[in-house]
């Protein structure tokens, strides 16, 4: 921290040491499932890519769930109308089956 070698009386020249970093390069190792996983991407560039198919099953996955939600929450609700039916105002009540 800057000042703190004046806060103690600590002379920061004094124990600074010129510390040497040494960097040994090495090289990356090649493994059977490596060679396989780097033969399949060229292989098969397609599956790994964005396409028009794969966004299209996205985006009706979304619509699945998010409708599935729903339905989820219409069906609690019609289970339990019996419970809360009393408390809902007359002009409600009058509307429910």
């Amino acid at each position: 921290m800057k000042g703190l070698d004046k806060f103690y009386g600590i002379d920061a020249d004094a124990v600074r040491e010129d510390a040497v970093v040494e960097v040994l390069a090495t090289t990356p190792e090649s493994t059977p499932d490596m060679d396989a996983e780097d033969n399949l991407v060229k292989d098969k560039p397609e599956l790994f890519m964005s396409s028009s198919s794969s966004e299209a099953n996205s985006t009706a996955r979304t619509v699945g769930i998010v409708l599935g939600v729903l339905a989820g929450i219409g069906l609690l609700g019609a289970a339990t109308l019996p419970l809360y039916r009393d408390m809902l105002p007359p002009q409600i009540q009058a509307l429910l089956p």
